[in-house]
Parts: C-alpha cells; sequence; structure tokens
C-alpha cells in the first residue's frame, strides 16, 4: 500500500477508521485527531507491518488503545474538575452511559462484530482466543447494556 493521502486505499481506510471509533463515542473531533494519530503512527511503521497480518485489524488495535488512551486522561481531568462541556452533554446520553460500563474487551469486542461486521471467528483470530470466548464476551456485554438502560428508565 503506498502512503499517500491522496491514494483511495488510504482514504477507504480513514473510513473504515472513523466508523470504529464511532462504536466508541460520538465525540467528532475525538474521532477524527484519533484517525488522524492513527494514520501517523502506521506511516511511521508501514516497512514493520505484516501485510497478511491485516491492516484494517492492525489500524483498528491502533485507534482502541489512542482511544483507551484519551478516556484514562480524560478521567484524570476529571478527577481534578477539569472536564469540557462537549464531554458532559456524551454523558448524558443513556446509551453512551450503558457502553462507557462496558469493559475494554468487551468495548472492543461489541464494536467489531455489530458495527465492523467482523465475525467471532476473525475476531478471536485477531485476538489470539477462542471464538467461543469472543461470544460470550459480547453476550455478557450485550447484557449489561440491557440491565444499565432498563435502570434508567
Amino acid at each position: 500500500m503506498e502512503w499517500n493521502p491522496k491514494n483511495r486505499e488510504i482514504k477507504a481506510l480513514r473510513q473504515k477508521i472513523i466508523v470504529f471509533l464511532r462504536g466508541f463515542t460520538m465525540n467528532e473531533a475525538d474521532i477524527e485527531d484519533i484517525t488522524q494519530e492513527t494514520l501517523l503512527r502506521m506511516i511511521k511503521m508501514k516497512d514493520r507491518i505484516n501485510p497478511e497480518q491485516g491492516i484494517i485489524s492492525y489500524s483498528f488495535r491502533i485507534a482502541a488503545n489512542l482511544w483507551y488512551d484519551l478516556k484514562r486522561k480524560e478521567k484524570r481531568e476529571f478527577r481534578n474538575n477539569k472536564l469540557s462541556q462537549t464531554h458532559d452533554k456524551d454523558l448524558l446520553n443513556p446509551v453512551y452511559k450503558a457502553i462507557e460500563k462496558l469493559s475494554r474487551k468487551e468495548k472492543l469486542y461489541t464494536n467489531l462484530f455489530y458495527f465492523q461486521n467482523f465475525t467471532s471467528r476473525e475476531i478471536a483470530k485477531m485476538e489470539g482466543i477462542s471464538s467461543s470466548t469472543v461470544r460470550n464476551t459480547i453476550l455478557r456485554a450485550r447484557e449489561k447494556m440491557k440491565k444499565s438502560l432498563l435502570k434508567t428508565r
């Protein structure tokens, strides 16, 4: 893959990363920042990326890790009462709150399965675990979200 910003493959990858991140947050500024940082890291590491392992799954892993890093940073800021108003709007959404309660793996597997159309077998292969573990994790995540949303009624 040629790492030129005008390359169609790069534009398609960028769009896939954006859709992937929307499974984590609806904050467009965060999505854009993380997408750009993901692509920059991919460019820096282009010689070390194994195309057989999948550029898309590799970029999703980078984007997810960047998102988790951002959330950790926001938690520290929250403790210091420096939470931004745009984030407050996101916290008011019951679905967003339910998603926030999920574990890191539950968020990742649910996003990949429901929003990125990966099969449980494909997710298992990426993570190096069994597909039944992936299915159970997704099932537990769905149950947690259901309970959380029913409580907000």
